[in-house]
This record gives structure tokens, sequence and C-alpha cells, in this order.
């Protein structure tokens, strides 16, 4: 707190006393799941009235693709085939497409 002394003497008329400190008041800085493509982060979180980093976000990096082949089929004498193709078996990306065997 403030206090006050004799500006000739110094001697103490109010005393200063201390104010204990209040602690960060933690908040949760939500983070994201990792996808096949882009990396995720962590939870983390701050001070809400200061806004100092109390525990910091990682990265999470990308999972990447999880293939999965996609069955062809022979082509006969009458019908066009198609071959195999490869997908992610996550979110679905085609990786190699089917192509058309005449």
């Amino acid at each position: 707190t403030e206090g006050k002394h004799c500006s000739v003497c110094n001697e103490i008329l109010v005393a200063q006393e201390v104010i204990p400190a209040t602690g960060h008041k933690a908040e949760t800085v939500s983070g994201k799941a990792a996808t096949c493509t882009e990396a995720g982060l962590t939870d983390g979180e701050k001070c809400s009235v200061c806004h100092a980093v109390i525990v910091e976000q990682k990265e999470i990096p990308a999972t990447g693709h999880t293939e999965k082949t996609v069955a062809g089929k022979p082509a006969t004498c009458t019908e066009t085939g198609l071959t195999d193709a490869i997908s992610c078996s996550v979110c679905g990306t085609v990786i190699k497409a089917q192509e058309e065997i005449p």
C-alpha cells in the first residue's frame, strides 16, 4: 500500500502494508485434434486477468492418411473395368483414383 514519511527526518508516518498477490486465474485455451493433413494443438491455460501463459499449448503432428485399397474390377469382352484405387479410411481423400480399363 502507499505509505507516508516525513520529508525532513524520514520518520514513517503511515507504514506501508504488503498486499499478497492474488495468483493467476487460470482459464482453458482449447486445443484442436490433429487431422490427416493438419497439425493440432493440446489444451493450454492462460490467466484471465493478465493473459500470462500458464500451460503452453503444444503442437500435435498431423496423423497422415491411413490408406485403404478400393478394389477395381477386371474388364470383360463387353464391359469396361476399373483399376484398384487408394483412399484414406479416415477422411475419405482419394490418394490414387480408379482408372477405366477398356
